[in-house]
């Protein structure tokens, strides 16, 4: 979180580059950041395994996408609930995961937002 894509902040690589001498688990990084395309590869080599990109950042996504497929990496995609599930259909194919934000991201205890549930069922529906 970089306090501009969502209004807070939380730590960086320094932190899963901290994680990373402690396990060979998979390390997921939530790029909740405005500018994901700056930031990746400092998440990449600090140890993190598959970032996480919100279909809202202002970047291009295909491009950021296919930058990180390059790194060597796979990726994850992450949609808001307010949303339309159409925005991650172009990128689900190649995706490691999906993330579907049952509340508004940025702070923890923030109201569950019941539209999660319909588009949960309809992501499970595309796979079917």
């Amino acid at each position: 979180m970089d306090g501009h894509f969502v209004p807070n902040l939380t730590m960086g690589p320094d932190l899963v580059k901290a994680i990373r001498r402690c396990t060979d688990l998979e390390l997921e990084a939530h790029l909740m950041l405005q500018n994901p395309d700056r930031y990746y590869k400092d998440f990449l080599e600090a140890g993190a395994d598959l970032p996480l990109i919100h279909v809202e950042s202002p970047v291009n996504t295909g491009i950021l996408l296919k930058n990180i497929t390059r790194e060597g990496s796979r990726y994850g995609i992450v949609i808001n609930s307010e949303t339309p599930f159409e925005k991650v259909l172009p990128f689900l194919e190649d995706a490691a995961l999906l993330l579907i934000m049952s509340v508004h991201p940025g702070f923890s205890g923030s109201e569950f937002h019941s539209r999660f549930c319909v588009q949960d069922s309809r992501s499970s529906l595309i796979y079917r």
